[in-house]
């Protein structure tokens, strides 16, 4: 044991010693630069468009926390509720949807908003011997969609769709 002693004291107790036990003694660590939002953007798209949605949904919100006033929050909401609609998590999404209509109701996405949000509650229709809740809501939807926007690119599909949940 005091030979054991006699070589372990001094290897610990030296400032040279320690460096060598220690390999990042003496070292700075390298921090990553914060990610700017167009960067989070692009790894967030990029992953969302490779059906990776959680990972998207995760940079999403970083995006929106980071960064809430940037029109790429904007976009970041509703990119959010649209990873929900594509992992057909439809009554999660259906809310996020709700808030962007809410908070930027002149936005140029919200006809695909509206239409969107119609079709979660259109996916999530029973069949006809089954609560109607969704069908009604679904038509409602639309049919808002249809008013505020008649001319929509997602009008002629809304039309549809309100025909057949009505049958």
């Amino acid at each position: 044991i005091l030979i054991l002693l006699a070589f372990v004291v001094p290897a610990l107790s030296g400032c040279a010693s320690v460096s060598k036990l220690w390999p990042f003694h003496g070292k700075k660590v390298q921090k990553e630069a914060p990610k700017t939002e167009e960067q989070l953007q692009e790894e967030a798209n990029r992953d969302f468009r490779k059906g990776r949605f959680t990972l998207a949904e995760e940079v999403f919100q970083k995006i929106k926390d980071r960064y809430p006033f940037s029109p790429y929050a904007t976009i970041a909401e509703l990119r959010l509720a649209d990873c929900k609609f594509f992992k057909e998590e439809y009554e999660e999404a259906i809310p996020l949807y709700e808030e962007f209509e809410r908070l930027h109701p002149t936005h140029s996405y919200m006809p695909y908003a509206i239409f969107q949000e119609g079709t979660c509650y259109y996916r999530l229709m029973a069949s006809p011997d089954r609560d109607q809740s969704f069908t009604h809501k679904a038509i409602e939807t639309y049919e808002r969609l249809l008013r505020r926007y008649p001319d929509s690119p997602y009008s002629f599909e809304a039309k549809r769709r309100v025909r057949k949940a009505r049958d």
